[in-house]
């Protein structure tokens, strides 16, 4: 990458900089697909520790993932909405946020326009369940497991953008949680669910 960022500093014209900076880009892809893979490698390997784990508020935290997705959802024509009660699970702030983010990020790809983003959060008993509704093309009957496969895409996917890697992280994050990740068509449209115990 550094080498490409030389070689277009001593490009005489803008059509010799084209190339490196095309071959930048690429080699930024390929960075972030790294990136995102030592990041579940990383995340798959402390399953089931919880050293540094304090108590997360779902509900604040839906709310701060939906504000940063809103600039990305409104330039769709997607409307993001939080609904449900307070409730809290142990664990890991950044890793949730990860979570939720990832399945958010799905949810407002293929959400057509006009379409709407549904963030519930809800206590059953001793359990604390979140879920993330789209309004999209959900997916092919049986396809709901190997969509946590790594680099795993829906065919109707082939024109979105991403590496299908979000899910195999969000997986991850659950298991390190001890909390139960589904994907479920909602007809029309795909539900993520994640459950697991309540804190207090």
């Amino acid at each position: 990458r550094a080498g490409l960022a030389d070689a277009r500093a001593g490009a005489a014209d803008e059509a010799q900089r084209a190339r490196p900076d095309a071959l930048r880009e690429e080699a930024d892809e390929m960075l972030a697909v790294f990136g995102a893979l030592l990041d579940v490698t990383l995340t798959e390997a402390s399953a089931g520790d919880r050293a540094g784990f304090a108590r997360v508020d779902l509900l604040a935290l839906a709310h701060e993932v939906a504000e940063l997705y809103e600039a990305v959802a409104q330039e769709r024509g997607v409307e993001i909405a939080v609904a449900g009660e307070s409730v809290a699970i142990l664990g890991g702030a950044r890793l949730l946020t990860r979570l939720r983010a990832n399945l958010v990020d799905n949810a407002v790809k293929f959400s057509p326009a006009g379409g709407r983003v549904e963030i519930s959060l809800a206590r059953r008993g001793a359990e604390a369940a979140m879920s993330v509704r789209d309004h999209g093309p959900g997916l092919p009957e049986g396809f709901s497991e190997k969509a946590f496969e790594l680099f795993a895409r829906a065919p109707q996917a082939a024109a979105t953008p991403g590496h299908g890697l979000g899910l195999t992280l969000a997986r991850a994050i659950a298991v390190r949680h001890g909390l139960k990740i589904r994907l479920e068509n909602a007809a029309p449209g795909l539900r993520a669910g994640v459950s697991g115990p309540a804190e207090g």
